[in-house]
């Protein structure tokens, strides 16, 4: 077995970076381990729970897919990636930045049921749009036709 290499510095702070934020974040965004490897599509919660315990140095696509999840810059992670990513860009807004308060609720109530909760809901939601569109192109065609006409 091959022993890993001993992380520098800068790997072990950008590590305890993560580890402060996700101790604020996680409640605040009900989040698992578990839940933020399924939203970075990793296949289970070894990976960032080696990134948090700094076992792994972190990458520039973990930090970036954490970052997402986390709702953060990235730089707030690994501030050397500053020279790499605009200040302000509109990915890395926070949701308070983004999301009305009722799409903050949704996604709220979204993270507290289960899997198979929230694939009916989303279903639901998909169908309910399905729906709306067909009334609004038929009015729109109705409405072209009439003011042709």
């Amino acid at each position: 077995m091959t022993k890993r290499r001993e992380l520098t510095p800068s790997e072990i702070s950008a590590a305890e970076r993560l580890q402060a934020i996700w101790n604020k974040k996680k409640k605040l965004l009900n989040l698992t381990q578990e839940r933020v490897a399924q939203l970075c599509d990793w296949s289970n919660q070894s990976a960032f729970g080696a990134y948090l315990l700094a076992r792994v140095p972190l990458n520039t696509d973990a930090v970036l897919r954490l970052a997402k999840v986390l709702q953060v810059h990235p730089t707030e992670i690994m501030p050397e990636l500053a020279d790499y990513l605009p200040p302000n860009n509109s990915e890395f807004k926070t949701t308070q930045d983004v999301y009305s308060d009722e799409e903050k609720g949704f996604i709220t109530l979204l993270r507290r049921v289960t899997p198979d909760q929230k694939n009916d809901a989303i279903e639901t939601v998909k169908e309910f749009y399905r729906k709306n569109q067909v009334v609004i192109e038929y009015y729109e065609r109705n409405v072209n036709k009439q003011a042709a006409g």
